[in-house]
């Protein structure tokens, strides 16, 4: 279970008793009720109740795997990069016409700044020539840096209450002309300089001409960094599925191809607009991952534990007691819901009573392996206190 969309009567006159959150990862000790609409994750619309008797016994087991402060930690890291030491540099290629708004970028780059380690940089490689670029960043308030040569993104985060400090740069030109890109990557003093690169489609192009400069920029970032010694992470936006059967990415790694993240778009539109019109009840649940208008009652997010900080390394532990105590010691605001193994397969809704990964081959865990889990972030980092209702 996802989460619920709490009978909307019963919502309105139960304020004052609790608190009321519709959505993913809502109130834990909300009492459902025969008009609730329950969000399952599921491998398909229509479930039936298991028929192994190891599944249905599965949440018997109340032991816990971790120690309380071990668990708490992990899952506080789950959302939160920046207890890393080192800085993270990212090189952005491209520009969403939106962001010239003002108010969506600065939105994202304070939630970067909050997940980073000070210190860290974003470098804008784009076609927008320097004043536009400067104009943007007088619009969302980002201090200068000595010397004119970029800014400073230093606000305090307002759901994780942590002050940020993220500098950006910014250079004008064509991440797919060598002559632009090369001043970044190549040389001795440009070695590893950036440990992730973002690939932005060009929307003025037809579809198939975005994928295809998309697969142009990769080559060439595999070709600028072949010197490297750090493997260079990639992220990059695609149009069509096939395009991800085809890419390169950056391989430094003793010869170990690293394909680079795709996040499609098209896709994602698709499969959101699908849900929203299967499932009208649930769109202002989907609606809240993209565009979260009410953050006092939280925002939900996806995040990861690491398996070796639970202990679980050689262990095979059931999926639901891996749940339950997740669960537990989130005071029910976090709900784990599949594993990400080290090989980069992901499992998604395995059975309560799997023992271990359940690959074709059930095997215990490694390192590398990660819990996915989606918890309900509030202002502040705090979950409210009971009886303070936060929506309705």
């Amino acid at each position: 279970m996802m989460g619920l969309c709490p009978d909307e009567r019963l919502s309105k006159n139960s304020k004052q008793d609790g608190l009321v959150v519709s959505g993913c990862c809502t109130d834990p000790e909300h009492l459902i009720v025969e008009s609730d609409l329950i969000i399952f994750l599921g491998s398909s619309s229509t479930p039936s109740v298991s028929s192994s008797s190891q599944d249905l016994t599965a949440f018997d087991n109340d032991k816990p795997i971790a120690k309380e402060e071990k668990l708490m930690k992990a899952i506080e890291d789950s959302t939160n990069t920046a207890s890393s030491a080192s800085p993270v540099h990212i090189l952005v290629c491209g520009w969403r016409l939106e962001w010239s708004d003002g108010d969506p970028l600065n939105r994202r780059l304070v939630d970067i700044a909050s997940r980073v380690p000070k210190g860290s940089s974003i470098t804008f490689l784009n076609e927008l020539d320097h004043a536009s670029f400067t104009e943007t960043m007088k619009l969302i308030g980002l201090q200068e840096l000595d010397g004119a040569k970029g800014w400073r993104v230093q606000e305090v985060d307002p759901i994780r209450m942590v002050p940020t400090e993220l500098e950006i740069y910014h250079i004008t030109g064509d991440a797919a002309d060598i002559l632009d890109l090369s001043p970044l990557l190549s040389g001795e003093a440009n070695v590893n300089r950036f440990q992730t690169a973002v690939i932005l489609a060009n929307t003025s192009l037809p579809r198939e001409l975005q994928d295809a400069r998309v697969l142009s920029i990769l080559l060439l970032l595999r070709h600028l960094s072949k010197k490297w010694t750090d493997h260079l992470h990639v992220i990059a936006d695609n149009q069509k599925d096939q395009t991800a059967l085809i890419a390169v990415a950056p391989n430094n790694t003793n010869n170990v191809e690293n394909l680079p993240d795709f996040l499609p778009s098209t896709t994602i539109e698709a499969r959101a607009l699908t849900m929203a019109l299967a499932y009208p009840h649930m769109q202002g649940a989907i609606e809240e991952f993209f565009v979260d208008e009410n953050p006092e009652d939280g925002t939900p997010e996806v995040g990861f534990i690491e398996a070796k900080d639970l202990g679980l390394l050689g262990l095979r532990v059931k999926f639901a007691q891996v749940a339950k105590t997740v669960q537990q010691y989130s005071s029910g605001w976090a709900v784990a819901f599949g594993y990400m193994t080290a090989g980069g397969k992901m499992i998604l809704g395995p059975p309560p009573g799997a023992l271990g990964i359940p690959l074709s081959e059930p095997r215990p865990f490694v390192t590398g392996d990660r819990i996915i889990l989606m918890r309900r972030m509030f202002v502040g980092g705090k979950s409210p206190k009971r009886g303070v209702s936060v929506n309705s």
